[in-house]
């Protein structure tokens, strides 16, 4: 493997294959499609191409261009080239024969191993494309090759911190994840420096191979028409201006339930009021558990959970609402923070994980588990406008600080870069053993 240059011909790997329609992914997915849009338009003589599974194939076509294109490696269940599991088999084997001989061979090993890598993953689906880097953004190396450094995004470790959201099998499988991509990552890139405390608190791994780059995309929304605005808002049965927006997918985390109790307290003190709670997000089931929750506290009219929405709907209701409230028990990062700045709405938000690293003294801070507290901070926003206008200013002036999609993506070039300087090897018998679990 030889280093590479913006100007040179090079050819990255994504791995796309977790990718899901809809939005399922999360935050997790924007933040992806986002940064390959940029990393194509900046890097414009790589080629980048996306490694997709059938479900997810469709919902690439937006990123294709001249540089950007799909590739679906895993049709209904079936890789069409080296199957995932058996490619990162090879790559245990690879890392432990490595470990074992090194010790007695030393460093002369590294470009006879690297060479007899290529030589046995050339059928691999990154032999085949001639990748020269493995960009994982849902973490782990689905397409992994022994020969290709990895480079790998960790969006949080919240199953270590609320074990309790998830079943036995998931969590043991997200363990096993992070110490695989922890092992096979040149380098892992931490959305958060709250996530990278947490890496490196749950982990052995170097720290100098993980590296902090935060979220800069405020200005993902593009403003709509206003008379589609004014049809979105119709539809769900909502004024603009009169109605707090929770954007977020109704997992366990997200803290759903303690907002509808929060706002069905702030209802009974001010049952004259006019404002409403909107709740987008995906995943039908859980949306249904929560709709027989409002209809039981009475709120039926007041609490509307809207489903997941397109990315036009969206941005119509994000730049409609009073203020975002973001009462999250655990975030990575937490991207709408950033968008209600970029739209100038207040924010209340939680005071736990990564939110007070996002938010700075833009918003109002809530602590997630006290209802009551949560709805005296809807009373303050509702009723004090010059508190909301204050808000707003911090916000303007936090994103003043802060870069946008270029540059985060010229950080990420640069760790691309950085990578393909290194011998490949460096990384192989290193695994991140977890202290904790």
């Amino acid at each position: 493997m030889c280093a590479i240059s913006l100007n040179d011909p090079a050819c990255i790997g994504v791995d796309f294959v977790p990718l899901l329609p809809g939005g399922d992914n999360g935050g997790a997915k924007l933040l992806s499609l986002e940064l390959v849009r940029n990393l194509g338009r900046i890097a414009s003589k790589w080629q980048f191409v996306l490694l997709a599974s059938e479900k997810g194939h469709d919902e690439l076509a937006v990123l294709e261009s001249q540089n950007v294109r799909r590739l679906c490696v895993l049709q209904n269940g079936t890789s069409k080239s080296s199957p995932p599991r058996s490619t990162r088999m090879r790559g245990w084997l690879y890392g432990a024969l490595r470990t074992i001989m090194s010790r007695a061979m030393g460093k002369r090993l590294d470009d006879a191993l690297t060479r007899a890598a290529r030589h046995v993953n050339r059928g691999t689906v990154l032999g085949e494309i001639g990748a020269d880097l493995l960009f994982c953004p849902f973490t782990l190396p689905f397409c992994y090759d022994p020969s290709v450094p990895v480079v790998s995004i960790i969006h949080d470790l919240q199953y270590h911190y609320y074990p309790q959201f998830f079943s036995d099998e998931d969590r043991r499988c997200r363990e096993r994840n992070f110490r695989e991509t922890s092992r096979l990552a040149n380098k892992l890139i931490c959305v958060s420096e709250y996530v990278r405390k947490t890496v490196l608190e749950n982990s052995n791994f170097d720290p100098d191979r993980a590296i902090t780059i935060l979220h800069q995309l405020p200005h993902r929304l593009k403003k709509q028409p206003l008379q589609d605005v004014d049809s979105i808002l119709q539809r769900l049965g909502i004024m603009g201006n009169e109605f707090l927006l929770y954007p977020a997918n109704f997992w366990a985390h997200k803290n759903h339930r303690m907002l509808l109790t929060a706002f069905a307290i702030y209802r009974a003190r001010h049952p004259e009021s006019n404002l409403r709670l909107v709740c987008t997000g995906a995943l039908e089931n859980e949306k249904k558990a929560l709709q027989e929750a409002v209809c039981r506290m009475g709120q039926k009219d007041w609490i509307i959970l809207s489903g997941f929405l397109t990315e036009e709907e969206f941005a119509a209701i994000f730049a409609s609402c009073l203020a975002l409230v973001f009462p999250s028990l655990y975030e990575g990062f937490g991207l709408p923070v950033l968008e209600a700045m970029a739209l100038e709405k207040p924010v209340i938000c939680s005071n736990v994980t990564s939110l007070p690293e996002v938010a700075g003294d833009a918003a109002f801070y809530v602590d997630p588990r006290k209802p009551r507290e949560i709805a005296n901070t809807i009373e303050r926003i509702a009723s004090d406008k010059a508190l909301r206008k204050r808000l707003i200013g911090q916000g303007r002036h936090r994103l003043a600080e802060s870069g946008g999609p270029e540059k985060m993506a010229r950080e990420y070039l640069d760790v691309f870069l950085d990578v393909t300087r290194k011998p490949v090897c460096n990384r192989a018998g290193q695994p991140a053993l977890n202290k904790n679990f």
